[in-house]
């Protein structure tokens, strides 16, 4: 059964997933999902940007949502019968993330009999670029 609702697809991933920080589902089209994941201040590195005031978002906590988004996708896509398993993920940092929601969008570049090819970007909720881009294959198999 493919999935449609977000609230589905959340309490699934959140199920499966015990490592997950919160993130909400808020959209399934036919080959993407849109989640998002609302900023808690442990979301902070120890690190600061810039002129040393403005926190940097974890890279673990981000890399995190893109594995949970992309995971949601092949669900979304293959049903809630499916076990992705990911094989390879890689995460392009291409600028720091904002302390506010983040939302992440996932793509299915391609959808074989085993493998799952994704694509997910990361955006701060007030920028229009994103500050993350990751690609990913999974193996998808059955319950």
């Amino acid at each position: 059964m493919i999935i449609t609702e977000p609230d589905t697809l959340t309490t699934l991933v959140h199920e499966r997933l015990p490592d997950n920080w919160g993130e909400r589902f808020t959209d399934i089209g036919t080959d993407h999902v849109t989640a998002r994941l609302p900023w808690q201040d442990r979301f902070a590195g120890a690190e600061t940007w810039g002129t040393g005031t403005e926190p940097v978002v974890s890279g673990p906590t981000t890399m995190g949502l893109a594995d949970s988004t992309m995971y949601g996708c092949c669900l979304a896509a293959a049903g809630a019968h499916a076990v992705p398993v990911i094989v390879t993920i890689t995460a392009t940092y291409l600028q720091p993330a904002q302390p506010v929601d983040i939302v992440a969008v996932a793509r299915l570049v391609r959808r074989g009999r085993r493998l799952s090819y994704l694509e997910c970007e990361l955006r701060s909720d007030s920028e229009a670029s994103p500050f993350l881009h990751s690609v990913a294959t999974y193996a998808i198999r059955s319950s």
